[in-house]
């Protein structure tokens, strides 16, 4: 058009949280040119995406211009993916339990975008209908996974030589994919981790959890709080998973 390309308006600094979203027929949130100081925490999201739309499906999308952090939410059953992160390589990602979600349980793409790389911290998923986390960002240098419990990806069964089922836990999009991968818990069992009440989504560590202070030392990202708002340190090291035992 003769007036040019137009462009959405910045926001700087933009919060959202403490919201309850159920049921919603296309995501539940989703963030955008918010180039800086952008945070999305303490939300509930339950069943995301039921109008099954292709590419509008996801439970929560931060989109082009958004790096920002996503911490303290719970998401609970959705058609997509239940944490999309597209083209900023900056989002830190911590402390969040995802459930059931219909597809992966995160999903990270740089695209053309650059950055430090994306951080994936102390989170907890919980049967990701295809993987736990997916991530697509080869131009960046350096991933971060760290810390994070993932039981039962859906995919596990299904990939073929020369990938094994435990791709479905971090599927890398190949061997390009930088990534810093330590201490964390996969198993397709979750009696394994002893969850406090597993069967009404309370994923709490129970005593005797493999998962008690065998995390790596989280201290360089200043994580403070858990996933209910504990201190994120208690006793000898860092525990694995949202809650800190």
């Amino acid at each position: 058009p003769a007036c040019g390309v137009n462009l959405p308006h910045i926001i700087e600094g933009v919060k959202v949280y403490n919201n309850i979203v159920k049921n919603s027929g296309w995501e539940a949130i989703q963030v955008g040119s918010a180039p800086k100081g952008a945070e999305v925490f303490n939300n509930r999201i339950e069943n995301y995406g039921v109008k099954n739309v292709k590419y509008q499906k996801n439970g929560v999308q931060f989109g082009e211009g958004a790096p920002g952090k996503f911490y303290g939410n719970y998401i609970n059953g959705g058609k997509g993916i239940a944490l999309f992160l597209l083209s900023n390589a900056e989002n830190l990602v911590h402390d969040n339990v995802i459930v059931n979600p219909g597809e992966d349980g995160i999903f990270c793409d740089e695209r053309t975008a650059t950055g430090s790389g994306f951080k994936f911290i102390n989170n907890t998923i919980i049967n990701p209908g295809t993987n736990g986390i997916r991530i697509y960002a080869e131009m960046v240098p350096m991933n971060v996974v760290l810390n994070n419990i993932i039981v039962n990806p859906g995919s596990y069964s299904t990939y073929k030589y020369p990938r094994t089922g435990n791709d479905a836990y971090v599927y890398l999009l190949g061997k390009t994919v930088k990534v810093q991968m330590s201490n964390n818990h996969f198993t397709r069992n979750i009696g394994d981790l002893k969850f406090v009440n597993a069967t009404a989504f309370n994923y709490a560590l129970g005593s005797g959890s493999p998962a008690i202070n065998k995390g790596s030392n989280i201290a360089p990202y200043n994580i403070l709080l858990d996933f209910v708002q504990n201190p994120r340190l208690k006793g000898a090291s860092y525990d694995i998973g949202a809650y800190e035992y």
